[in-house]
C-alpha cells in the first residue's frame, strides 16, 4: 500500500477510535448525570415525604393539645345517654368531690350532677375530710385530688353499687369523659351507703 494511502487510512481510524472513545465518555458522563439527578429526585421526594409526615404529626398533636384544653362540658344529647343507662339503677345513693378552685372541675361536675339526679339517683352531702364546699341548692361537696372521674365505694358496698358504677363509667367513658370504678376507697368518706363520684383534673 503506497505511504500515502496508508497515513490516511491510519488517519481514518484514528478518527474513529477518538469518535467511539467520545462516544463512550460522552455516554458515561450521561449516565452519572442521570444517576445524580435520579438520586436527587429520591432524596427530594424523601423529603418532601418526611416533612408530610412531620407536619401531619404536628396537626395530630395540636389536636390532641386543643382536646386536652378544652374543658369537659355534657351536652343534651350526652345528657340523654347518661340518664338513660342510669335510670336502670333507681335510687342509687351517690355523693360527689371536685378539686376545688378548679372552675373547669366544679362546673362539669354540676353538668354531671344535673344528668344523675334526673335518672333517679339520690345525692346526699359529702361526710369526710376537714373542708366541704357548700353549694346553693346542692348537697355538700367533697375536696379531693383526682385525675378525671374516680368512682369508688366502701368495699361491703361492692355487691350492691358494682353494676351500677360500672353503668356510670361506660357511659361517661363512651362520651368521651374517662372515668375508672374502683372497689375501695381512697378519699375520706363516712358516707358507706354511698357511690362517691370524684371529679380530677383533665388528663
Amino acid at each position: 500500500m503506497p505511504l500515502g494511502a496508508l497515513l490516511v487510512t491510519l488517519g481514518v481510524a484514528a478518527e474513529f477510535a477518538f469518535q467511539v472513545r467520545t462516544s463512550v465518555l460522552i455516554s458515561s458522563i450521561r449516565g452519572i448525570q442521570h444517576d445524580r439527578d435520579s438520586l436527587q429526585r429520591t432524596q427530594i421526594a424523601a423529603s418532601t415525604e418526611r416533612a408530610a409526615s412531620a407536619e401531619k404529626e404536628a396537626a395530630a398533636a395540636k389536636l390532641e393539645l386543643a382536646k386536652y384544653r378544652e374543658p369537659r362540658r355534657i351536652n343534651p344529647f350526652q345528657r340523654l345517654s347518661i340518664v338513660d343507662r342510669l335510670k336502670l339503677f333507681p335510687g342509687t345513693t351517690f355523693d360527689t368531690a371536685f378539686g376545688n378552685g378548679d372552675a373547669e372541675q366544679a362546673d362539669f361536675l354540676w353538668l354531671l350532677e344535673d344528668a344523675i339526679r334526673a335518672s333517679g339517683w339520690l345525692q346526699i352531702d359529702w361526710k369526710g375530710g376537714d373542708i366541704v364546699v357548700t353549694r346553693t341548692d346542692r348537697p355538700l361537696a367533697g375536696i379531693v385530688s383526682a385525675a378525671n372521674v374516680v368512682l369508688q365505694m366502701h368495699p361491703d358496698k361492692v355487691p350492691e353499687l358494682w353494676e351500677a358504677a360500672i353503668a356510670l363509667a361506660s357511659v361517661l367513658n363512651n362520651e368521651g369523659f374517662a372515668t375508672r370504678a374502683e372497689r375501695a376507697l381512697g378519699a375520706i368518706n363516712n358516707n358507706k351507703d354511698a357511690m362517691h363520684i370524684m371529679i380530677g383534673r383533665k388528663q
